[in-house]
């Protein structure tokens, strides 16, 4: 080991860092963080960490010093009391009565450790939710590095900026590996200052997952980013303090193993969606990663709230209300509605910048948001306030004639079958409805119907991809293909779909689909999207004609000219869309399609603990039904004085917010429906709550 390393006292202070820094890296520029002070300090006081604590042992000094210092009395500087909030997994042979405060255990060392939600958690508690901690992981969704070198070196400007301001703390999560071997002989403050350190000092042979803050971050002379860590293991660098290139430390979050990595970005709750944007709008995801450390089965990270995923805090319901009506108009989550705010206040601060300058490339990151959500091309997408502006804009927008037909189901939505109906008495068309049956116990019906009402003068098809009033999740890519390979186009009804099933725009390949944000994406209110095939795009044009029509530009194609302004509208809650993703996409493990699981399986317990109350079998079959379920009614309450009174009787005196919705299967008939809606917010509770309820109201109407 070298002299300087053999006779370093402890780094307890910013001038003892600064004096370190400059004698390794001479007449280099090297700025340190305000709080650099107290970290240090704290950081030099303590012994090395635990065996499997040091996600947790980061938090011992890194909170103290933004002032969090006690949570009920016990101090934050206790490693057992951190390793307790973090849910750290300690070794089997490990004895668990040196720690003061309940802790796991486990033999198998790859279930050990502290995981990087364990760690959010503990920010999130020991703060009072006053912190929030945005996880930005080395690989994406898909498992494909997202950490390339351009995203990296933009990430960490974006991160230098507030953590030399103060206002930041950086935590790696990282392989230990892909760095430079601080404990080697050749890690020296000679072999650090050379230009090319990377080259002639080895590489580590720690073989383990780490947890390390960010001390420092500067730009050498050579152009390259380098990094100070502050480790938990006083022998490594110089008294733990361990400087690195950047480029290893990328390399060591994205991690070559089968374990997670990544970075976590400590910062107040008050600026914490604003910098999600900002770091998404660089092309990066935001979401927990998985090391492999187990995380704790109750508690998820999710945006805005200080990483607490708390359901009922985070939706702005009556707690006193047992609501099952997401589907209609569900609530819009805390955390969404404050980022839309920050919009609306940056928006009033200065509007012409906001809306004539600056809107046109944030409404274009909004696409891209959608477009990979979506899987398809942004520039094929045009945002509306709903489904049903989306629905009119192509049918006004197609010239008709008298005889053509305007093919729908029994089971579309009653405003946009009024669209068909309205565009059919102007042109002389007539819309055909093919009746599909419900109950329905076989998908193949639904398609079988559709097609035996297509004939030679069939123009255009409106689907739902899931019905409205009944429910059902309808085969949608075997109804579009076999539709738009007869010539038929076909406009997809997608107002339930988005947050509820899988779309695939770009495999589903309709000429038309109208979605909103609004339901089951949770975005604000008036936010939806028109998906137009790009050989359709030439005669589709928005129900507003504004400024696009002769706008002189020639890098936009007219669609995009004409449907991107439609006159001055509030565009906050677009905007807020990406934050809405975010934060659904970290409620439960697996993101949105773990999310859609989890309401699915609650809304088949709904049918089946229902079937009984509604005297009949299921009405759909599993794959059929998506997070809503919806019953018959008619046979038990047939009345309109029934059912309004049973209604009344569930909303007033059980507390429980539930649709009876109006279903036409012919134009001369109605049928009506009691239709369940299921978002994290509900859970087995409101069965119960919703079965007593119905056999109560039922009994009482004397059904």
């Amino acid at each position: 080991m070298c002299a300087l390393r053999r006779s370093l006292p402890a780094i307890n202070s910013a001038p003892a860092l600064r004096d370190l820094l400059s004698h390794v890296f001479p007449n280099e520029d090297i700025r340190l963080p305000p709080h650099a002070n107290t970290i240090l300090r704290l950081h030099a006081a303590l012994p090395d960490q635990r065996p499997a604590t040091c996600g947790a042992y980061v938090l011992t000094y890194l909170l103290p010093a933004r002032g969090f210092t006690e949570l009920d009395g016990e101090p934050l500087e206790a490693e057992d009391y951190m390793a307790s909030l973090a849910g750290v997994t300690i070794a089997a042979d490990e004895d668990p009565a040196t720690y003061r405060f309940p802790v796991d255990s486990s033999a198998d060392p790859s279930q050990q450790g502290t995981s990087s939600e364990g760690v959010a958690r503990a920010i999130a508690v020991a703060t009072g939710g006053r912190l929030a901690t945005i996880p930005v992981p080395g690989r994406n969704a898909y498992g494909r590095p997202q950490l390339d070198q351009r995203r990296w070196e933009a990430l960490l400007e974006l991160v230098a900026v507030r953590f030399l301001g103060g206002s930041a703390d950086v935590v790696f999560n990282y392989e230990t590996d892909q760095l430079l071997a601080a404990r080697d002989d050749a890690y020296n403050a000679g072999a650090l200052g050379r230009t090319d350190a990377s080259a002639v000092i080895p590489r580590d042979r720690w073989g383990v997952g780490h947890f390390a803050p960010m001390a420092a971050i500067w730009r050498r002379p050579s152009g390259e980013l380098w990094l100070v860590l502050l480790n938990s293991f006083k022998e490594r660098g110089f008294a733990g303090v361990e400087p690195q290139p950047a480029e290893l430390m990328r390399r060591a979050v994205v991690r070559d193993d089968d374990r997670g990595g990544g970075i976590l970005l400590v910062v107040t709750r008050a600026v914490a969606m604003g910098l999600i944007e900002e770091v998404e709008n660089i092309g990066l995801e935001v979401r927990m990663w998985t090391n492999g450390s187990p995380a704790s089965p109750d508690w998820r990270w999710s945006p805005g709230r200080g990483g607490l995923n708390n359901p009922e805090n985070a939706w702005l319901l009556d707690p006193d209300v047992t609501f099952l009506n997401h589907g209609s108009l569900g609530s819009c989550p805390l955390p969404v509605l404050e980022a839309q705010t920050a919009w609306r206040r940056e928006l009033e601060q200065s509007p012409i910048q906001f809306l004539l300058r600056d809107l046109q490339a944030r409404m274009a990151a909004v696409r891209s948001c959608l477009g990979r959500l979506l899987t398809c091309d942004p520039d094929d997408l045009a945002l509306m306030p709903n489904a049903e502006s989306s629905i009119n804009a192509v049918l006004r927008s197609l010239p008709f004639g008298p005889g053509d037909e305007l093919l729908a189901t029994t089971h579309d939505y009653n405003a946009c079958l009024n669209s068909l109906d309205f565009i059919a008495g102007r042109f002389g068309a007539r819309v055909v409805r093919a009746d599909v049956p419900f109950p329905i116990s076989d998908a193949s019906a639904v398609t079988e119907v559709i097609l035996a009402h297509v004939t030679p003068r069939t123009r255009i098809a409106m689907i739902s991809h899931v019905t409205s009033a009944t429910g059902l999740v309808f085969p949608i890519e075997e109804i579009v293909g076999e539709l738009e390979v007869r010539g038929v186009q076909v406009i997809v009804d997608g107002a339930h779909a988005p947050g509820q099933v899988e779309v695939d725009l770009g495999r589903l390949g309709a000429s038309y689909y109208a979605g909103n944000c609004h339901k089951w994406l949770c975005c604000p209110k008036g936010t939806g999207f028109l998906h137009v095939r790009r050989d359709r795009q030439a005669e589709i044009h928005p129900l507003t004609i504004s400024h696009g029509m002769n706008d002189p530009r020639a890098d936009l194609s007219f669609f995009r000219k004409e449907f991107d302004w439609q006159g001055v509208v509030d565009p906050t809650g677009f905007l807020a869309i990406p934050a809405a993703i975010s934060f659904l996409e970290n409620l439960v493990s697996g993101g949105i399609p773990g999310l859609a699981a989890r309401n699915h399986a609650l809304a088949l317990a709904f049918r089946d603990a229902l079937g009984p109350i509604f005297r009949m079998d299921p009405p759909a079959p599993d794959w059929m039904i998506g997070s809503m379920v919806a019953f018959p009614i008619d046979h038990l309450v047939s009345a309109p004085e029934g059912r309004h009174e049973l209604e009344t009787m569930l909303r007033e005196q059980h507390r429980i917010e539930i649709p009876m919705i109006r279903w036409r299967p012919t134009l001369d008939s109605e049928r009506w429906t009691m239709r369940v809606s299921c978002q994290i917010y509900n859970d087995e509770g409101d069965i119960d709550r919703l079965v007593n309820a119905l056999a109560v109201s039922l009994r009482e109407l004397a059904v």
